[in-house]
């Protein structure tokens, strides 16, 4: 009987460490690029520095991007990124405003990310 017992402690010990290595991952694979645009998908809520200070929602799904500030001030358009510059680049290329005047143009902005902060 206590045979019995010990070799289902056993089997239950082996199941639980291949599982549990199972879930690892190996120390020689490199860790997986994230590409800026991937970091940037979702809402982004921040206030604008200078001018009146504002408040602004970015929100970027794959390279589309809704701007909206304080009204009347909103944009959407799509996004194309440089990463491979210092400082990085970001085009925004508006296709729809309220200012007509805008609307086709391209606004040559630069960025970073740093963590969970879009700037």
């Amino acid at each position: 009987m206590i045979g019995k017992h010990y070799s289902g402690i056993a089997i239950c010990l082996v199941a639980i460490m291949v599982v549990s290595v199972g879930g690892c991952k190996s120390k020689s694979e490199p860790p997986v690029e994230v590409s800026d645009i991937d970091k940037l998908q979702g809402t982004w809520v921040g206030t604008e520095i200078g001018n009146n200070g504002g408040h602004w929602t970015f929100i970027i799904s794959e390279t589309e991007i809704d701007a909206k500030g304080p009204d009347p001030e909103a944009y959407s358009g799509t996004l194309k990124l440089n990463a491979e510059v210092e400082p990085k680049e970001a085009d925004f290329v508006i296709e729809k405003c309220a200012f007509e005047g805008y609307v086709g143009k391209i606004a040559l902005t630069i960025y970073k990310i740093e963590g969970d902060k879009f700037t």
